[in-house]
């Protein structure tokens, strides 16, 4: 994965090599790999002290500059071992994101849950629907690909889903 990590206004390119990290560097070149599919602007970081691949996007590069705070939808993926959620999906625009950048999220989804990325489809669009009619999205937990899956409301027009390494005991 070579992309873009922004530092004190300078960028750098960084290439990932994670040989035990396969599945989550495929998805990392998913991503990358599938901006292009955004109607909208969206880049690809790469966090050396958080060991995180995270992305986001707008609906313009020059929204970005003018107020980051715009944030349609922002992916992450977590490569340290120690943490127990592995993938994370924000969704903060449910409106642009369905209009910009849904087919990223989908790309994300199969490379995430591979075999069973229709099941994972289905219930991004289920919850990204009641966002956007303005309905609360309920914090549930699923399992998809046997990979635990936890959806929940982060406010209005808002969700996330947070794919886990293991179950917690305590929710």
């Amino acid at each position: 994965v070579g992309d873009k990590y922004h530092n004190n206004g300078e960028a750098k390119t960084y290439v990932i090599c994670r040989p035990e990290k396969k599945e989550e560097m495929k998805v990392a070149n998913v991503l990358k790999d599938s901006l292009s599919k955004s109607k909208g602007y969206g880049y690809v970081i790469y966090n050396d002290v958080e060991d995180l691949i995270t992305s986001s996007l707008y609906l313009s590069e020059e929204r970005f500059f003018e107020n980051n705070y715009e944030k349609h939808i922002g992916f992450s993926i977590n490569l340290k071992d120690n943490y127990p959620i592995t993938y994370t999906i924000n969704v903060f625009q449910a409106n642009k994101t369905k209009e910009l950048h849904n087919d990223i999220a989908i790309e994300v989804l199969k490379a995430i849950f591979d075999n069973e990325s229709q099941k994972a489809i289905s219930e991004f669009n289920k919850r990204l629907e009641a966002a956007i009619k303005g309905e609360e999205v309920k914090e549930e937990w699923i399992t998809i690909n046997g990979k635990p899956v936890r959806f929940g409301a982060t406010g209005y027009d808002c969700f996330m889903i947070s794919v886990w390494k293991y179950k917690p005991e305590v929710q």
